[in-house]
């Protein structure tokens, strides 16, 4: 799954021993640096596919901020696979709109004139290769 970015665990800060000084609380990371830290980690193909896609980018940065906007634990790999889940017909539709499905006509009758306009039968112009 090209989310995988999102699942993953955050890293757990390393233990401070008793000499060293206590380091400022490190910011929390943004969307977007935290896509360009795991962009590291993934496959080549799909780094390039990435870096040549902007709108892909773009893509995984959308949903994951309605991730965050939902609520969801960004460090639960778990409660954000079920969240993608739950809403995957959602954000296809946001990316590729409502998909209406194909009807097809109503196919004359073999005794119905034919739709061509000849004026034979259907059966004996446009259906008779049928």
């Amino acid at each position: 799954m090209l989310f995988d970015f999102l699942f993953r665990r955050r890293r757990k800060p390393a233990k401070i021993g008793k000499a060293d000084k206590p380091a400022e609380p490190a910011k929390p990371l943004t969307i977007e640096e935290r896509l360009e830290e795991e962009k590291k980690n993934l496959p080549s193909a799909i780094k390039n596919m990435i870096d040549k896609d902007p709108s892909l980018k773009e893509r995984f940065i959308k949903v994951a901020k309605q991730m965050e906007a939902d609520g969801v634990d960004m460090s639960s790999p778990s409660a954000m696979r079920k969240w993608a889940k739950a809403n995957q017909k959602k954000i296809r539709e946001q990316e590729y709109g409502t998909i209406k499905p194909i009807v097809k006509g109503k196919e004359p009758g073999r005794n119905d004139p034919c739709p061509c306009g000849s004026g034979k039968k259907y059966k004996k112009c446009c259906g008779a290769n049928k």
